[in-house]
């Protein structure tokens, strides 16, 4: 089986389109500019950050890792003559294996991508967590599974599912206080 064949880049393309569509109803929802305007910079990280998906047997990191999902932000330093220039190019890396069951998206996939779209400027998101009462001190990792969290909600996931997930995710923060007072919201 090809890493992305028809059947995946399908799923997967499906799958973006829902999460824009759910992104959409949010941002509809919203009564804060603030939150609409977070909601259309993810928004703008699905569309324009590529996916790298990769083989198991590319893996260059431990097993034992819990960290499924990287977002890379590559810089480049190009001078010709006496003009320089930085370029940046970003793009999330994530293995197969943890995005697809079978020809579908996984679950721990579904939370993995959310999260991983959520990372964009660390200000931007700890606005968000003050915003919701979370103490501005927690980092941009747990502010992206707030907002994975909210997006697995608006998607259908079960509170047991979800809370499942945020808990595999960062057992030894506060996410799950976080994750309770989401879902009541």
């Amino acid at each position: 089986m090809s890493i992305l064949d028809k059947k995946r880049k399908k799923t997967l393309d499906e799958f973006v389109k829902n999460t824009i569509k759910v992104l959409d109803n949010l941002k509809k929802k919203s009564k804060k500019d603030f939150e609409k305007g977070l909601y259309l910079r993810m928004k703008n990280e699905i569309t324009s950050t590529p996916l790298l998906i990769y083989d198991r047997k590319a893996l260059n990191v431990s097993v034992n890792s819990v960290t499924f999902g990287e977002h890379v932000v590559q810089y480049y330093f190009v001078q010709k003559g006496k003009s320089a220039s930085v370029f940046a190019k970003k793009y999330i890396r994530l293995p197969a294996w943890h995005i697809f069951y079978d020809n579908k998206i996984s679950k721990r996939g579904a939370f993995t991508l959310w999260h991983e779209w959520a990372h964009f400027s660390k200000p931007d998101l700890n606005s968000y967590l003050r915003t919701r009462g979370i103490p501005a001190s927690l980092s941009e990792e747990t502010a992206a599974d707030v907002l994975a969290t909210v997006i697995a909600r608006e998607f259908g996931y079960k509170e047991s599912e979800i809370k499942t997930r945020s808990l595999s995710r960062t057992p030894f923060s506060r996410i799950s206080l976080l994750v309770d007072k989401i879902l009541k919201d």
